[in-house]
């Protein structure tokens, strides 16, 4: 209750000593980040998005749709495979029950960045870390993760978040299949932008378990997958993933889309091209120090990490250089999960030149965190004095 209070009324300080007591800590790290989650929640609560943006979409075709219907009603009122996605459909059903909209910014701000703060302390109370390398880590996170775009994006962002946690539970931790399973399909029954993800787990599995000595086996295997994919192709699920794939790979297939609108908008901004780049080349950067250093004892990062990694990283860069849009940002915000842990090793064992390209990244992703709040949100100097302090918008 005292952090919380701390990081409410006073965050610049509230939020490092939070940050800090957690790194002292072998068990319990997670309690103590909450209160930087209730912080957040709260700056959720209180964003406004422009008129344009997909947090006022959501606002007037989901939650004011959904608020005067049952929940039977209101997932048939959505066409052939797009039923599919009750995951989706149930959480913004369950938020249209209260009576404003901004419960949606707020509660995703908050799972998005609960999450990842998840994945970080648990993967952190299992090694012997420098808590001051630690500390780094968890703001780093906060800095990485652009707040802004978490409150607008809202289903393919909680997806990745709940893909991260599947992820780290699955290559990482070790976890019970089961669960792992669940959440891997709770992650895709909320964003269907999250299923590749899915695709190159399942494609790491049948690479480790391929073998000469079975090669009938394979081959028998190879051609019932083939068939298993052409059945995929011919239902309604894999016709829609087709489609949409299809559908954001060409921008919106046609000039009278709004997808086809913004991706030509992203393409002639010039802040979002250095951003593109630069977050191609920080993929690639942590891709090669975890090639690098893979060989060393770096805790739970196997083989299967890296491969994941670099198949990940390919199509990141695939479709960022060859591809019109924004399509590749939906694929790196997993990296937002993961890079806190690998930074962590940069920060440790890195040379100057890797610490110092670390440096340039938070230099620039603090300028990205303002960048995006002044274009996603009605910014105005309110929102700053709430970041600043979050109870000064009781008197807003």
């Amino acid at each position: 209750m005292y952090f919380t209070i701390l990081c409410l009324f006073f965050p610049l300080l509230g939020i490092p000593s939070t940050l800090y007591i957690a790194t002292k800590r072998k068990k319990g790290k997670l309690f103590f980040l909450f209160p930087v989650c209730i912080y957040l929640f709260v700056l959720g609560w209180y964003f406004e998005p422009t008129i344009f943006s997909d947090l006022t979409r959501y606002f007037s075709n989901y939650m004011d749709v959904a608020r005067g219907m049952n929940f039977f009603d209101y997932n048939n009122s959505f066409l052939g495979t797009e039923k599919l996605f009750v995951v989706q459909h149930t959480f913004f059903y369950v938020l249209s029950r209260f009576k404003t909209n901004q419960i949606l910014p707020a509660i995703t701000v908050f799972l998005v960045y609960f999450l990842g703060f998840y994945i970080l302390s648990d993967y952190f109370k299992k090694i012997d870390t420098k808590k001051n390398v630690e500390f780094f880590c968890y703001l780093f996170f906060l800095i990485v993760v652009p707040f802004a775009l978490v409150a607008n994006n809202i289903r393919n962002i909680l997806a990745v978040a709940l893909i991260a946690v599947a992820l780290y539970k699955d290559m990482f931790a070790k976890g019970n299949k089961l669960i792992i399973g669940l959440i891997y399909l709770i992650a895709c029954l909320m964003h269907i932008g999250v299923v590749p993800f899915v695709l190159i787990r399942l494609f790491i599995i049948i690479i480790n378990n391929f073998s000469l000595k079975r090669l009938a086996v394979w081959l028998l295997f190879f051609a019932i997958f083939c068939g298993g994919l052409l059945l995929f192709i011919r239902t309604s699920f894999g016709t829609y993933f087709f489609e949409k794939m299809v559908f954001y790979l060409t921008a919106g297939s046609n000039s009278q889309s709004n997808v086809n609108a913004w991706f030509i908008a992203a393409d002639n901004s010039l802040v979002l091209k250095i951003n593109k780049y630069i977050s191609i080349l920080f993929s690639l950067f942590l891709l090669f120090f975890l090639m690098k250093s893979s060989r060393g004892h770096l805790y739970g990062i196997s083989k299967n990490v890296v491969l994941f990694f670099t198949f990940t990283v390919l199509l990141i860069v695939g479709l960022g250089l060859f591809f019109p849009g924004t399509t590749w940002y939906r694929f790196f915000y997993l990296i937002y999960f993961f890079s806190p842990i690998f930074i962590y090793y940069v920060s440790v064992d890195g040379n100057l030149f890797e610490k110092l390209f670390v440096v340039f990244m938070v230099v620039w992703l603090i300028f990205w965190q303002y960048y995006q709040i002044t274009h996603q949100s009605i910014f105005e100097s309110d929102f700053i004095w709430g970041i600043l302090s979050p109870i000064t918008f009781l008197f807003r």
